[in-house]
């Protein structure tokens, strides 16, 4: 039995220091605790809130060389995978033609089979240029580019992968800029050498930043 006056040693005042509930992932961790989360591996300091001083550490961003660098491999290899599509459909189509016209009686003249199979190639492109990107960002952050590269997507607030929503937003974001002019595609591209989280504007639409992985 402890003496009636003395506190237990669990207790606070003996000499162990109250512990409250461990800090959210992001926030600064106790005194005598290591930091820990996402939002704790250092490198960028963000700008701390109004009234307050200091600021907090967060991830080291990605560089525009290491984004330009992962983008170009993830170029490369969905030109492959384009090239290989393209063989694939043309190889079906001719086959169609052969199967239906085997002697060539129809004239020159495709047959209509040939001509949708050629029709479906365009959406067959498009999906899988934009699934290339869609669900490596929303699963893990990473397209093989930029795993190459040693870099990574993640929501800004929690350090997590922004999830198939926000992703496919930030693709869509991406085609629409691309599609309304050149210029506005090369705006995106080049924005984070002057933006203060390295972000593209299809970044900032879905509150993502692009980290050291």
């Amino acid at each position: 039995m402890y003496p009636p006056d003395q506190p237990h040693p669990q207790q606070p005042g003996y000499g162990y220091p109250a512990q409250g509930p461990a800090p959210y992932p992001g926030h600064a961790p106790y005194p005598g605790q290591a930091p820990y989360g996402p939002m704790a591996q250092g490198g960028y300091q963000y700008p701390s809130p109004p009234g307050y001083s200091g600021g907090y550490a967060g991830p080291e961003l990605a560089s525009w060389g290491r984004r330009v660098g992962g983008y170009l491999i993830d170029y490369v290899i969905m030109m492959v995978m384009v090239a290989a599509i393209v063989a694939a459909f043309f190889g079906l189509a001719f086959g169609l033609w052969e199967l239906i016209d085997p002697t060539g009686a129809g004239g020159q003249d495709p047959p209509p089979a040939f001509l949708i199979t050629l029709l479906l190639l365009y959406p067959a492109l498009f999906a899988a240029m934009f699934c290339y990107r869609w669900l490596p960002h929303a699963s893990s952050g990473q397209t093989p580019g930029k795993r190459m590269v040693g870099i990574r997507l993640v929501k800004e607030t929690t350090g997590q992968p922004v999830g198939k929503g926000p992703s496919a937003g930030r693709e869509l974001v991406f085609i629409a800029l691309s599609a309304v002019t050149c210029v506005g595609v090369f705006v995106d591209l080049l924005w984070p050498l002057w933006d203060g989280k390295n972000q593209t504007l299809h970044d900032k639409a879905v509150g993502g930043i692009v980290i050291r992985d």
